[in-house]
């Protein structure tokens, strides 16, 4: 009786032991080799498939940054839609750590790869790409989604906008500063436009003078 209790519980422990074993063997999705390294001037990026896309879905951590113009769908979970190339120009949409993980999609691979070159050029360490988009996307059988345009304008496209209002405001309170005479807050400053000579494409400049 007493052999036969002792035998049960070596099993159990030996059971256990075996599932903690697997546990510990079974590495999650981001710790697996997943993508292809495509080096690029300044870093790299990594290149991943639908399917392995999908899969860091289901452990997702990272910010989804659609940015095909015009609108032409979306992956479930999309964090931001960023104009493929406008994207160091709404670094402040993405994440301040430039170590974040981001992933980039376009309709067909060619947007974001050109947009992951960019952000990988401005010291972005972590970026990553769809390879064939949203196109390879749907060959394998993967869900996307399709708004009215006007729905597509979520909360991420409004912050965005928001931060660029914000810029925009910065920049013309920095130009209205620097039309005020230094040490004479009390008078108006004259602005006016003058033609510039030798410049193609600038008809004509900003010149500050006090009254």
């Amino acid at each position: 009786m007493a052999r036969g209790a002792i035998l049960a519980v070596v099993l159990v422990l030996v059971g256990l032991v075996s599932t903690g074993m697997h546990a510990v063997a079974a590495p999650s999705p981001r710790a697996m080799p997943i993508g292809t390294t495509v080096r690029v001037p300044g870093g790299s990026y990594r290149a991943v498939t639908p399917r392995q896309l999908a899969l860091l879905l289901q452990h997702k951590h990272f910010v989804l940054v659609n940015v095909h113009i015009p609108y032409a769908g979306e992956i479930a979970h999309t964090d931001r839609f960023i104009p493929f190339d406008t994207t160091v120009g709404h670094l402040g949409s993405l994440p301040v750590s430039k170590h974040a993980m981001i992933v980039l999609y376009c309709r067909s691979g060619r947007m974001s790869d050109i947009a992951a070159r960019h952000l990988v050029r401005d010291g972005y360490t972590d970026v990553w790409h769809l390879a064939g988009g949203m196109d390879a996307w749907v060959r394998q059988g993967l869900p996307l989604l399709h708004r009215a345009l006007t729905e597509a304008s979520d909360a991420s496209r409004t912050r965005t906008a928001v931060l660029d209002q914000m810029g925009a405001a910065t920049r013309a309170l920095g130009a209205h500063h620097r039309c005020l005479p230094p040490g004479r807050p009390d008078q108006a400053s004259r602005c006016r436009t003058r033609q510039v000579a030798g410049r193609p494409g600038r008809s004509s400049a900003l010149l500050c003078g006090w009254a």
